[in-house]
């Protein structure tokens, strides 16, 4: 289960790194002084926070997880991975029993 869940956290992450780059890649049609493309230059500057804040969380609960040897210890962690980073990642970290830690 250990697994499971860090291979949804990181997939969450390289999704939100490639939606970046999408945004990216569509503010290439514009004219640098059209509405739209101040749009889309700011939705990669949103997607590329959101990146770097989930990269964190990712690192964090991958090391919380090869880290700990009982169930309290990734509780916390599991809740912000839920609500940030990858909804079945943090329910997985949370249904975890001791022996799989």
């Amino acid at each position: 289960m250990k697994i499971a869940a860090s291979v949804f956290n990181w997939i969450s992450v390289v999704l939100m790194g490639i939606f970046a780059f999408i945004f990216l890649g569509l503010s290439a049609g514009y004219s640098k002084g059209n509405e739209a493309y101040i749009i889309m230059i700011s939705y990669f500057v949103i997607f590329l926070i959101l990146f770097f804040v989930d990269l964190i969380i990712a690192i964090i609960a991958q090391y919380k997880l090869n880290n700990s040897y009982c169930k309290a210890q990734i509780v916390p962690i599991a809740i912000v991975t839920m609500l940030f980073l990858s909804l079945i990642g943090g329910i997985l970290m949370l249904c975890m029993n001791e022996l799989d830690l």
